[in-house]
């Protein structure tokens, strides 16, 4: 494991882990970034392989067919893990906490297990290079981590500022006076970002500040589990009606909301606000953006996801790489929160991921989660579901569900949780649909 601050570039890592000899598979999920490396990696001499799902179908064609051949870099996404090299020497994972790189299709699968794997046969050398490793990563067997220094490290993340809202009434709007000062200095392009997922809410207490998760609309909580007061008010905001006070703030200049269907980012724009998916456009990126503010982060820490704080860091890191094409110094990174000494917080703001590596790491082991333990996901008809959950209890693997169509296996191994799905699957076929998800990413 070699962490790499964001503000980093991470191409010499890479290229100082490619194997003297035989083929090395770089796998990075973002196909511009992967494009980059390749061109980096050609320009040293090297015989680089571009298999990417952004290539054309006849250019992958021709990447698989010189990966075959061997002495070869192969670069490209996660389907990237499974080039046919015949003398694997080295494997190298590039932020592995991208969800790009986990397949969503059955069976699925994350490029970094796939590679691990196949270089564990191979007697290959094998690294994950990242700015907010994983647990999954940190857990595997004689993981070595090699990072720079503490106090050089926090030069490698963004200048960043905190906006603590604890002390604001609830249902206060998101545009706040510090995000205002800092988007009418920014000497640049301004990124905000605030995402709003499924049905999930926070609430506010009036009373004491703190706040409520509050998962399903028809199940909202009467009291706060802290005070007790019934004083609770929804924070949530579109992005569309952020744009819009946005852009009354910020007279002469322009604010665009994007999303994942949008088009090109207008000539002019001066500040886009989106949900996550403006972090990984090209066009926002050659932008080379001064500013990133998340204007909710608390959506983040407290979704109701046992992987969340390692999710959350990683979502600040991406935003954080955007500001990598600029001078330190000119450029800030804003998190809005009113939980300011929640780990991925401070984490940030001192330049130190391993902060939230080490309470992770804990958390998983006592709830024996992935990595402590094995999870997978079923979804489908209900009598399907029903003979599933039969199966996997009598094999001795503990079951959260049925309900709401779907239901979590969850064992102490993956090979012990592999033989029990194999018994459930046989066992629910006659009696309706069944989809089987192993570790999937947002439970």
């Amino acid at each position: 494991m070699v962490r790499v601050p964001p503000l980093r570039d991470r191409r010499p890592v890479v290229e100082s882990l490619l194997a003297p000899a035989g083929s090395t598979i770089v796998c990075v999920a973002d196909h511009a970034r992967a494009s980059v490396l390749a061109r980096s990696l050609a320009a040293t001499g090297r015989a680089v392989a571009l298999a990417h799902s952004g290539e054309t179908d006849a250019q992958r064609t021709r990447a698989w067919r010189r990966a075959a051949a061997g002495g070869c870099v192969v670069v490209g996404g996660r389907v990237a893990a499974l080039a046919p090299v015949p003398d694997l020497a080295a494997a190298v994972v590039v932020d592995d906490a991208d969800e790009a790189l986990q397949e969503e299709r059955v069976p699925t699968w994350h490029a970094r297990d796939v590679l691990a794997e196949r270089a564990r046969r191979a007697g290959a050398a094998f690294t994950v290079v990242s700015a907010a490793p994983t647990v999954e990563a940190l857990a595997m067997p004689g993981v070595q981590v090699h990072a720079p220094a503490a106090d050089v490290e926090a030069t490698g993340w963004p200048r960043t500022l905190v906006v603590d809202r604890r002390e604001e009434p609830p249902g206060a709007r998101l545009l706040t006076e510090p995000l205002a000062r800092a988007l009418r200095a920014a000497q640049g392009f301004a990124v905000c970002v605030l995402n709003r997922r499924g049905r999930f809410r926070l609430l506010a207490c009036a009373e004491c500040h703190g706040l409520v998760r509050w998962d399903r609309a028809d199940e909202r909580p009467a009291l706060c589990g802290a005070c007790g007061s019934t004083r609770l008010r929804v924070l949530r905001s579109g992005v569309t009606r952020v744009g819009e006070e946005l852009a009354a703030l910020l007279p002469g200049r322009r604010v665009v909301d994007i999303d994942a269907e949008s088009g090109p980012l207008p000539d002019g724009a001066h500040v886009a606000v989106g949900t996550e998916a403006v972090l990984h456009r090209a066009d926002v990126r050659r932008r080379r953006p001064v500013l990133v503010a998340y204007l909710d982060l608390d959506q983040e820490l407290f979704a109701p996801r046992y992987r969340a704080a390692v999710q959350a860091l990683w979502l600040v890191a991406r935003g954080a790489q955007l500001l990598a094409a600029r001078p330190r110094r000119d450029t800030l990174l804003l998190l809005q929160t009113r939980a300011p000494d929640h780990e991925v917080v401070r984490a940030v703001a001192h330049g130190d991921p391993a902060t939230v590596a080490a309470a992770e790491l804990e958390r998983r082991r006592a709830l024996g989660y992935p990595p402590f333990g094995a999870l997978a996901e079923l979804t489908g008809d209900d009598a399907a579901l029903a003979a599933a959950a039969g199966a996997l209890r009598a094999a001795g693997v503990r079951v959260l569900g049925p309900g709401d169509g779907r239901a979590l296996a969850l064992a102490a191994g993956a090979d012990a949780l592999a033989g029990a799905l194999a018994a459930a699957v046989r066992a629910a076929r006659p009696a309706g649909r069944l989809r089987v998800a192993v570790d999937p990413p947002r439970v």
